[in-house]
């Protein structure tokens, strides 16, 4: 189908200190199959070479997008990023691409037109692949990723870490600048607290296509190495619960928030502290095996 036929869609890519792997994310947009496409690339303050990577795209950029926009400033955080990309892209529909992930060639024309074949649906995501930093799939780790990943998500699968939603999706225009208006610029987990406040106001429509692919950040290189989650993620998680108090299931939602913490932050010396207020938390859990594998990092691995 050619362009003038198809709505546009904004691509926008939040760049930050990825030099290593920025140029394949653009490129993964470039060689999409739908050709009405916008891309809007904000580097967020990046320390490393992702600029210098990024302007070696300009052209190709300019030649292949119907609208590309690449702008670059002082750091202010992903969701302060993502709404400013948002003031300024002109699509019918947008969706997000982090700057070390890449999308399949036809993540684009598939999302679009599933939206645009079902009129009433203003959201949608799809399974993914989960990737090295050698872009290898894990097989194991993409069977994870896309568990429970039906059209019967609910505000409270998400909101109890029942289901945890991949970054895959596309959005209306309408939904996400008009009724969301936006992200929560104090937030840092942007896409946990963005995944509830849609869920609150309409179905999550799921595409059975892997047409993502996932940087996992447990498979990442030698020079790379960090932990599975940060701290100011996870406590970004608590804000967002926090929101939430009234809810019915605001108490099991603390509870598995206090047990990810326990088991993501049990190894590192640094967050031990931080760990063991999680496991204090939720105690109920004592009968689950991952309890006594993370106290056991808790008392005897220090990385």
């Amino acid at each position: 189908m050619q362009s003038q036929n198809q709505p546009l869609v904004s691509v926008i890519i939040p760049c930050y200190n990825h030099a290593q792997f920025i140029q394949d994310c653009i490129q993964s947009v470039i060689d999409q199959t739908y050709a009405n496409i916008e891309l809007i690339i904000i580097d967020d303050g990046s320390r490393d070479q992702s600029v210098e990577k990024i302007k070696e795209m300009l052209e190709k950029c300019k030649e292949r997008f119907t609208r590309f926009e690449f702008k670059h400033r002082s750091n202010r955080g992903v969701s302060a990023t993502l709404n400013e990309a948002l003031e300024c892209c002109e699509g019918e529909y947008i969706t997000f691409l982090a700057s070390d992930d890449i999308y399949h060639k036809d993540k684009v024309l598939k999302q679009t037109y599933f939206l645009i074949n079902n009129s009433s649906v203003k959201f949608v995501i799809s399974h993914s692949y989960v990737i090295n930093d050698l872009n290898e799939i894990l097989d194991l780790q993409t069977q994870n990723y896309n568990l429970d990943l039906t059209d019967e998500i609910t505000f409270e699968d998400i909101l109890t870490f029942k289901t945890h939603l991949p970054v895959t999706g596309m959005y209306s225009s309408e939904l996400i600048k008009n009724k969301l208006k936006g992200f929560d610029p104090n937030i840092t987990a942007e896409d946990y607290d963005i995944y509830l406040r849609i869920s609150k106001i309409t179905k999550i429509y799921v595409i059975q296509e892997n047409l993502y692919y996932y940087r996992s950040p447990e498979a990442l290189g030698e020079d790379r190495k960090r932990k599975p989650m940060r701290v100011d993620v996870s406590e970004s998680h608590f804000n967002t619960i926090q929101k939430y108090k009234n809810n019915k299931n605001y108490s099991i939602a603390m509870n598995e928030w206090n047990f990810r913490r326990f088991i993501f932050f049990s190894s590192y010396k640094s967050t031990k502290i931080y760990a063991l207020r999680g496991m204090f938390g939720s105690l109920n859990k004592v009968a689950n095996l991952q309890f006594f594998r993370s106290l056991f990092k808790l008392v005897f691995i220090w990385k």
